[in-house]
């Protein structure tokens, strides 16, 4: 859990994102995983706080990857080029509780984008 916690802090300026980020993205592909992730919080708000305006693109895109299999239940809602809209599934509903801070912390990339 501390090393969850800790997250945010590993990728100040890291060039590649951290194993346990890749861990987390790998989790949030695989829709079998996913309820992994609903079993503690930590794990997404970790991911969501490291968006910030020094992280990397290779850090965002890591993070970008995981968000998309969150919101696509691990790629199976994908077909072919559209994304078929269901119900909330588990990994929308990850998405959703934790929206404030998502866009909380793209605001800040965002911004901080602008002023460089």
């Amino acid at each position: 859990t501390s090393s969850v916690i800790a997250l945010p802090n590993t990728v100040v300026n890291a060039e590649n994102p951290p194993s346990l980020l890749q861990l987390i993205e790998t989790v949030a592909s695989q829709r079998e995983l996913i309820p992994l992730l609903q079993e503690s919080d930590n794990a997404v708000i970790a991911m969501f706080k490291c968006i910030e305006g020094t992280t990397r693109s290779k850090v965002i895109g890591c993070i970008m990857r995981a968000i998309d299999g969150l919101l696509t239940d691990g790629g199976s809602f994908v077909d072919g080029d559209s994304v078929t809209v269901k119900a909330h599934s588990l990994g929308q509903k990850l998405i959703l509780k934790h929206i404030h801070l998502l866009i909380s912390q793209f605001t800040k990339r965002l911004t901080s984008d602008s002023k460089a």
